[in-house]
This record gives structure tokens, C-alpha cells and sequence, in this order.
């Protein structure tokens, strides 16, 4: 799956690069994705810090759903050319085989550039079916990171998103029970479905579908409109998977690993 974004900044191409290049590790100072970063000096490479890098990569908290420490190693480091590209090192899903970005300041003028992301994102196993979603929120990612990087450079300060997510409390029990739940859900992807792990994970989706409804009617006031529109349509994806797992269990089960299917 492949992702790009793009957006014009009525801004110097140096200016915008000095916050995506050398500025590397301090995203979380303007993302309102990222709760907080910090440069990662070596990541058990010999040849880690590209030529040019401000660091080998960074360690970051955000709030995407199923991510936890994430560590971005940088893999690429063009200064002149003004881009790079770097590789979710750990702290992903297990059904994600790998994640990679690559961001590109492009001069289009003496105060207006082009800023570009591109995503690139393998997943394993049962995680395929999820590809519609996570294209979805990608996408979403993707826009929402521009728009932070234009208000950043062009006012000198965090965007109003960035703002509100640094003053946002946590949604409590009924968040935690969502999360746990996709963690779960993470766990029994990873495997080839039998009858009884298709059953364990339509129910996992039922109770998904019902935790996400009442954390919206619990919290729905502390949500974006683009939040709840995730929320619904996760849900409703995990539904349709839910009842898609309960019809295989029903008739027998299904194999996920295409190698172990008879010929």
C-alpha cells in the first residue's frame, strides 16, 4: 500500500526543510499526531546516521491507535535535494511487516513550496483485510501532518489540532478497553483461523463494535468530527469482518496461510 500527500506552503523551501530535515527529532513539537519525540542516536547500526543526518532517528509517542514507542530509524538523508526517508523501527502492530515515509520539499518559488509524504506499508497475515482502514487513516495521517507542518512554518506556532491535542485527557476505562481489545485482535491475526479462533475473533469484533459505540456516547464530545468519523468507520469495517469470521466458523473455518492450502 502506497500513500502520497501534498500540500503548498506559502513559505521558503529552506524554511520548511530546517523544521522536516534538520528538525528531524523534534516533530512532536508541531504534530498534532505525536505527543512527544526525541532524537535516537544509534539504532544498532554501524553506518545508523545517514550523511548530513541530525540523528540516527526518534523515538516517538503518538496517538494512532495500536502504536506504542514508536522508533523511526532514518534510512535516507539528502540535504541538497531536501529529503529523506526513514522506517518504523518497533512499536508497530504485529501486522504491520513494514512501514516506511518519505518526505520532499520541492521550491516553487522564492516563498512557496511543495511539501510531499509518501507512505509505504506492508502488512502480514490477516492484517490484509484491514488494508481499506488503515489506507483510510493513512491518508488522513498524511493530511492532517501537512496541514500542522504549514501552520508551524507560516505562524511560527503549534496548529489549533496540536493545541487541543496537548490539553485532551485520556477517555478512560472505555478507551482502555478498545485498545485492549485491538490488541487482542493483534494477537489472533497473527495466526492461520480455525473454526474456533474465526468465533473468538467475531466476537472480539462484536465487542469492539460495542466498546466504540459507548465510547463515543461516553466521550463523543471530546472527538473532532474527524474522529468520529474513524470511529465509525473502523467500526463498521470490524463489524462487516466480524460477520464475515462468523460465517467462515460457521462453515468450518477458513486458512489463512495460503501455503498450507491443498492443491
Amino acid at each position: 500500500m502506497r500513500i502520497t500527500r501534498t500540500r503548498q506552503i506559502d513559505a521558503p523551501a529552506d524554511a520548511v526543510w530546517r523544521v522536516v530535515g534538520p528538525g528531524f527529532a523534534d516533530v512532536g513539537a508541531w504534530a498534532s499526531e505525536v505527543v512527544r519525540s526525541a532524537a535516537v542516536q544509534s539504532v544498532g547500526r554501524p553506518d545508523a546516521v545517514p550523511r548530513g543526518a541530525p540523528c540516527a532517528g526518534r523515538a516517538c509517542s503518538v496517538t494512532t491507535p495500536g502504536f506504542d514507542g514508536v522508533r523511526e530509524e532514518l534510512l535516507d538523508y539528502d540535504d541538497e535535494r531536501m529529503s529523506l526517508t526513514y522506517r518504523a523501527g518497533g512499536g508497530t502492530p504485529g501486522v504491520v511487516r513494514e512501514a516506511r515515509s518519505t518526505w520532499s520539499v520541492t521550491r516553487l518559488g522564492p516563498d512557496r513550496c511543495l511539501a510531499s509524504m509518501t507512505t509505504q506499508v506492508e502488512l502480514a497475515g490477516a492484517g490484509r483485510l484491514a488494508g481499506p482502514v488503515l489506507a483510510y487513516l493513512t491518508h488522513r495521517l498524511g493530511r492532517r501532518t501537512l496541514a500542522d507542518l504549514d501552520h508551524h512554518v507560516t505562524t511560527g506556532r503549534p496548529s489549533p489540532r496540536k493545541r487541543r491535542a496537548g490539553r485532551r485527557r485520556g477517555t478512560g476505562p472505555l478507551g482502555r478497553v478498545v485498545r485492549a481489545n485491538a490488541a487482542l485482535l493483534v494477537l489472533l491475526g497473527r495466526s492461520p483461523i480455525t473454526a474456533r479462533t474465526a468465533r473468538a475473533l467475531a466476537a472480539l469484533d462484536t465487542g469492539w463494535v460495542v466498546a466504540s459505540g459507548a465510547l463515543l456516547a461516553a466521550a463523543g464530545r471530546r472527538f473532532s468530527t474527524g474522529g468520529w468519523a474513524a470511529v465509525v468507520v473502523t467500526s463498521s469495517v470490524v463489524a462487516t469482518f466480524g460477520a464475515l469470521q462468523w460465517w467462515h466458523s460457521r462453515a468450518g473455518g477458513v486458512v489463512t496461510d495460503r501455503s498450507a492450502t491443498p492443491n
